[in-house]
């Protein structure tokens, strides 16, 4: 008996018992879509690298000890300091009172802790900073502390080391001076301004002595128009529930605080932007839900159109997709039940099934319709398709599975699931339409009739134009030559992107804030992070650490606690300010001493305009200390003058040249007092320090972030600076902290792990899958000669389509997928093109164009509805790559198959038309 014998008797056991089986697939199907309720989104990139990954397996050691490593960045933006710090108050109180909110958070960051400075400030500045302590604050007074501050400004400026604006670290530091003394000129100017008596000049006093010592307590830009707030959950990244309600309720809450400010005061212009690791989860899980179900119904809306003009019977359409459609809930069943999770790669196997799996219910359905309108029995007429189609449809969709089932011997998970998802999916697809399809069309098979030919499309033209070939066999070869060897020329030019972040959300809020955070404060979003078994060797580690390229910033626990010795020779330095005497003591103000005083705050502005031209020299005029500069004195570029800023050491100046001097003097008695003895009381409790600090010291919302509550691990966390948010710039920051910790972790290092891991694993599975097909192919003609035919069309098309894709795009981890799909494609519509022409049945090389042409429309809706509507860009690059393989296996195929194939046999196959 021979195979398609037993093909036949198969499809009409079949329909004989259609009613069973459509029982029993009903109960499947039902089955399979309870269990898709379970199915979950899950973004985790550590998960898809291989699970010996050094930077993976760190990964998941943080989240397990720390789970707060990711973070939610609000970033609010106003008109004026004053009503963005009350809008961010007023933002962080509520969020910390909502009952459900709170529950989500561990921490909100929106300012330093003023009490932990005050004790323990001095014992964290560096010697020689304490050493300059020692001279600044022998007294507390207005003018002598001025002309020391200047005496000591003038100094380091003049020493040739510039040491204050040297790297990251250096112009941080100049940041933070420029934002002490202008915050301090501003409270300044408010206290001479202020005519309400001694009352309101004292805490005038206390509030000019506060911003002498601790400067900005909040995380403004340059020009405090923008102000970050940073919001540490209590869940793991992976809880993708708790992340989407943070991020939900936290966009409310903002909503609410911006119309409550905007409505109080018009001129404030506040509003609330989000960004961090929890907000882009949140939109990539979005993304990744409209994903898995926006393109696969635009691809059945469009595949159900084609059909509506392609087959007699309306039936056959709806009978098609209807065993499709159980095939996919089979499928997402089966997934279910195994890699549970959909993540960025297999969330798109939804729309590939529709394209690839209707393909096998088209072979059918259109055979059926043909033997029915002859007058055949159902049974019969199945029994017919079998003989006819199964075997080159059964080998299609196997050379199909196993392209993908090949991704299962990969080292990445993310290719395992991808492969297990697909490759079962192409096999309860081909099960339903040789299951299913032919229950249903023989329990319902309706009375046979031909369409009118003016709605139903005739691909009698195909056909034949593809015949002609044959006979034109040289110019075919000349031109396929020619094409090919044109497009391996361009193959050089293809790139691959490893940046994770450019196949996200197409568009996103996010992103947009995101690249506010970089342009305002010199900072990118994306934290990594190193971890460390000892508080020397987090010191250590952040030390090396700060030498990779592009680290901005490095914190540890280390910051907080200097080493042993370190600290008794702070202890020392303080202890000389600590018994310092008659810090307050200052004779009656008079006008010498107040033309003096003026005096000095114009050398502070000079100093100031100074370090920010050192920062423009060593760090570039969009430097943090220049923009801060140009904020509050003027813009300078070199002799000239731009637009002016606050100008606030001018204003102060103004304020005190004013033509009442005695009423002035009188002030500034009384503001000087109270001015001195506030800033030595502030001076006396920091030197008050007699003892190490300790991490119990610390304050939880800090010890938290960087210590495990055992004490036994603990995080080093790197930030690294703008220039990451742009660019392939973050390869070589990956690079870099690899090299002097290799086990250093983050959301960048691991996309480009994966990437790189999916590029070399996708070169590799490509030749497995080509060298299982080919074999596939070989086993079932039997013929080294068809064996080589297809191969030809395939490897022309294979060419053609790495040629055409550098036009349209780069190849990232999604989109390289694409090689094992397409290798499986291309082959199988070679395989049914030479086995139409091989066949001696009237019309099938007819029939067959008319399944390969549906075939490639509704596999090409299927991946170009990814293209369009794909909201994850990686996802429509696959959809575009996809595309652009699928009609270039089609046109090469139904071109170059009859052209390598002998004359007689094509003029034999034309004469049956």
């Amino acid at each position: 008996m021979t195979f398609s014998t037993i093909l036949q008797k198969g499809g009409k056991k079949i329909v004989k018992h259609k009613y069973r089986v459509l029982l029993i697939s009903g109960v499947l199907t039902l089955i399979s879509l309870l269990a898709t309720t379970r199915i979950g989104i899950d973004t985790d990139i550590a998960r898809l690298l291989p699970p010996d990954n050094r930077v993976a397996r760190t990964f998941t050691r943080i989240t397990k000890s720390f789970q707060s490593t990711s973070t939610l960045i609000t970033v609010i933006q106003g008109s004026n300091r004053t009503a963005i710090i009350a809008a961010a108050e007023e933002f962080a109180q509520e969020i910390q009172n909502d009952p459900q909110a709170a529950t989500l958070i561990k921490s909100v960051q929106l300012k330093a802790d003023r009490n932990f400075a005050k004790k323990w400030g001095f014992l964290l500045q560096e010697k020689d900073e304490l050493e300059d302590n020692h001279v600044l604050f022998a007294s507390t007074r207005l003018l002598p502390l001025l002309q020391t501050t200047n005496n000591i400004l003038e100094d380091k400026l003049s020493d040739g080391d510039n040491e204050e604006v040297e790297g990251a670290e250096g112009e941080d530091d100049a940041f933070s001076v420029m934002s002490r003394f202008s915050l301090f000129a501003e409270q300044f100017l408010a206290a001479v301004r202020t005519t309400d008596g001694k009352e309101n000049l004292s805490q005038a006093a206390r509030n000019m002595a506060d911003a002498w010592i601790f400067g900005e307590e909040y995380f403004f830009d340059p020009e405090e128009k923008t102000l970050l707030l940073q919001i540490r959950p209590t869940f793991t990244i992976g809880d993708r529930e708790k992340l989407s309600l943070l991020s939900k309720m936290a966009t409310e809450i903002g909503a609410r605080v911006t119309q409550k400010s905007n409505d109080e005061n018009s001129s404030a212009m506040i509003s609330f932007s989000f960004t961090g690791d929890i907000e882009n989860e949140a939109a990539e899980e979005k993304a990744l839900g409209a994903d898995v179900f926006y393109p696969t119904l635009i691809a059945l809306v469009l595949i159900l159109f084609l059909f509506f003009f392609s087959f007699n019977r309306r039936r056959s359409i709806l009978f098609a997709l209807v065993a499709l459609v159980c095939g996919i809930i089979i499928d997402l069943g089966f997934t279910a039940l195994t890699v549970k999770n959909l993540n960025m790669i297999t969330s798109s196997f939804g729309a590939l099934l529709v394209g690839l799996g209707i393909d096998f219910g088209i072979h059918i359905a259109s055979r059926f319709d043909e033997a029915m309108n002859n007058g055949e029995s159902p049974e019969e007429a199945m029994g017919q398709v079998y003989r006819e189609v199964a075997a080159p449809i059964i080998v299609g969709g196997l050379t199909t599975a196993i392209a993908f089932y090949s991704l299962l011997f990969s080292h990445t998970i993310a290719f395992k699931e991808f492969g297990l998802v697909a490759g079962t999916g192409i096999l309860t697809t081909l099960g339903s339409a040789f299951i299913i399809l032919p229950a249903l069309l023989a329990a319902f098979p309706g009375k046979p009739r031909v369409q009118s030919s003016s709605r139903k499309i005739s691909f009698l033209p195909i056909a034949r134009s593809s015949l002609l070939f044959s006979s034109h066999r040289a110019f075919v070869f000349f031109v396929v030559i020619v094409v090919t060897l044109g497009a391996a020329i361009c193959i050089p030019k293809n790139r691959f992107n490893y940046d994770m972040r450019s196949i996200g959300p197409r568009e996103s809020s996010s992103k947009t804030t995101e690249a506010l955070v970089s342009q305002r404060f010199g900072i990118s979003v994306w934290q990594h992070m190193a971890l460390a078994d000892s508080i020397d060797t987090a010191r250590f580690k952040a030390e090396l650490c700060k030498t990779a390229p592009l680290v901005r910033r490095v914190e540890s626990i280390a910051d907080y606690i200097p080493e042993d010795g370190e600290q008794d020779a702070r202890l020392m330095l303080i202890q000389n300010i600590a018994t310092q005497t008659n810090r307050t003591d200052w004779h009656k103000w008079n006008k010498e001493s107040l033309a003096l005083l003026r005096q000095e705050i114009q050398r502070l502005e000079w100093n100031m305009i100074e370090l920010g031209d050192l920062a423009a020299a060593s760090r570039g005029e969009n430097a943090l200390p220049v923009r801060k500069r140009n904020d509050m004195i003027r813009e300078v570029f070199g002799a000239d003058t731009g637009k002016s800023g606050k100008e606030v050491f001018s204003q102060l100046i103004t304020a005190l040249s004013r033509e009442d001097e005695e009423s002035l003097i009188t002030v500034l008695n009384t503001l000087d007092s109270e001015f001195a003895i506030s800033l030595d009381s502030i001076v006396t409790e920091l030197s008050s320090v007699n003892r190490h600090i300790s991490i119990s010291d610390i304050p939880q919302n800090i010890t938290m972030d960087l210590v495990s509550d055992d004490e036994t691990e603990y995080l080093v966390i790197i930030h690294g600076d703008a220039a990451l948010s742009t660019g392939s710039s973050f390869i070589n920051f990956a690079d870099g902290l690899s090299a002097v910790d290799p086990e250093a972790t983050g959301s960048l290092t691991l996309g480009l792990e994966l990437s790189r891991e999916i590029l070399q694993e996708s070169r590799r599975m490509g030749f497995i899958v080509l060298f299982v097909v080919v074999g596939l192919v070989l086993l079932m003609f039997r013929s080294i000669k068809k064996t080589l035919i297809v191969c030809a069309g395939f490897f022309c098309s294979f060419i053609v389509m790495f040629g055409l894709s550098p036009f349209f795009g780069e190849f990232n981890i999604v989109n390289a997928l694409a090689i094992p799909l397409i290798i499986g494609i291309g082959i199988d519509y070679c395989v049914h093109l030479l086995s139409a022409i091989n066949s001696t049945e009237p019309g099938a090389y007819e029939k067959t164009i008319k399944s390969v042409t549906l075939s490639m429309l509704t596999t090409l809706f299927g991946f170009g509805s990814l293209a369009l509507a794909g909201q994850f860009k990686g996802i429509a690059d696959l959809g575009t790559t996809l595309t652009i393989g699928i009609i270039s296996c089609y046109v090469f195929s139904i071109i170059l198959i009859p052209a390598l194939v002998r004359p007689t046999q094509t003029k034999q196959i034309s004469g049956g038309f």
